[in-house]
């Protein structure tokens, strides 16, 4: 009689070392360093400004504040929507022949909320890619509207009313004439 006995298997892969093991979590985290955050995905690193004035037909330029040389990022007049990158600060300067100059300062503040999404997609890694290429801030204000004082009425003292989302007329900005506000970088 011929006694049977079970045939053990033999795995043919072998165990993976730890080299190996290494090897995978670097690709894994390799490969999660390539997709950007929420926030770069959904919003983007720029931002649209809107730019309007009464009168219409304003000239506006918007200039980069770098140091000692703001570089300019766009002219043209009103009404306007410029793209703008969200990781710097701006001065837009508004003047028409017979009305006063103004100028107001649009800066990096506040949160892009996308970067909440992060927590659940992107993880660290996500939150720190957007923060570096500006795509975790938003530019404000947004929107910018100015009714701007004609030089007789600047004489007598009266202000432009600057008004900007989240302002209602009551607690618009009277802006006095002279230098603007100083910004920092």
């Amino acid at each position: 009689m011929k006694s049977t006995q079970p045939i053990t298997q033999i795995p043919m892969t072998q165990p993976r070392s730890r080299s190996s093991r290494w090897m995978v979590a670097f690709a894994l985290l390799g490969g999660l360093l390539v997709f950007p955050g929420c926030a770069s995905i959904v919003s983007g690193t720029n931002q649209h400004v809107k730019i309007t004035s009464n009168p219409d037909a304003a000239n506006v330029k918007v200039e980069q504040l770098s140091g000692a040389n703001n570089i300019v990022q766009w002219e043209g007049k009103t009404p306007a929507s410029i793209k703008l990158s969200r990781n710097g600060s701006y001065l837009v300067t508004l003047s028409s022949d017979g009305y006063r100059t103004e100028q107001i300062p649009v800066s990096s503040a506040g949160m892009n909320g996308w970067v909440w999404g992060n927590i659940v997609f992107g993880g660290i890694i996500g939150i720190v890619i957007d923060s570096a290429d500006g795509a975790a801030k938003n530019l404000e204000p947004n929107a910018i509207d100015v009714r701007m004082v004609s030089l007789q009425s600047a004489q007598s003292g009266q202000n432009a009313v600057i008004s900007t989302p989240g302002s209602d007329d009551t607690a618009a900005k009277s802006h006095a004439a002279g230098s603007p506000k100083q910004m920092n970088n």
